[in-house]
């Protein structure tokens, strides 16, 4: 007897094997951890959209990254520069602290301002959110 593809009981999926539904509802209830959350708040994105498109965190982990990077090396750079120019060295005091850190604050909100705005917003619906 000749066994044809649609002979005997459906085959179930291997135990190990996860969904894509699966997979969804995993990536939207995951826990983030404070250093995630910082990236995300320094990258300007709307936490509640990501609950719907939780496959885009990972790009905008990294947006967020990339902008607390570039203000802690602007923060560094401008506190050398202010120790140079009051004393003629790379010397820490109030001063050169205190405009490090105001200017990498000042990069910083720069930085994401121009990573939230998008070139070309989408428009949900009201309802989404």
């Amino acid at each position: 007897m000749v066994e044809g593809r649609g002979a005997g009981p459906p085959e179930e999926p291997a135990p190990f094997l996860v969904t894509f539904s699966e997979l969804s509802d995993a990536a939207r209830n995951r826990r983030r951890g404070p250093l995630r959350r910082g990236a995300l708040f320094a990258s300007g994105v709307n936490l509640r959209l990501l609950k719907h498109v939780p496959t885009d965190e990972t790009v905008y982990s990294v947006l967020g990254t990339s902008v607390m990077l570039t203000a802690i090396v602007a923060a560094a750079a401008s506190g050398v520069a202010a120790g140079y120019l009051t004393t003629g060295q790379a010397q820490l005091n109030p001063v050169t602290v205190s405009c490090g850190i105001a200017f990498g604050l000042f990069i910083f909100m720069l930085d994401r301002t121009l990573v939230k705005a998008p070139l070309n917003p989408y428009r949900f619906e009201p309802a989404i959110f």
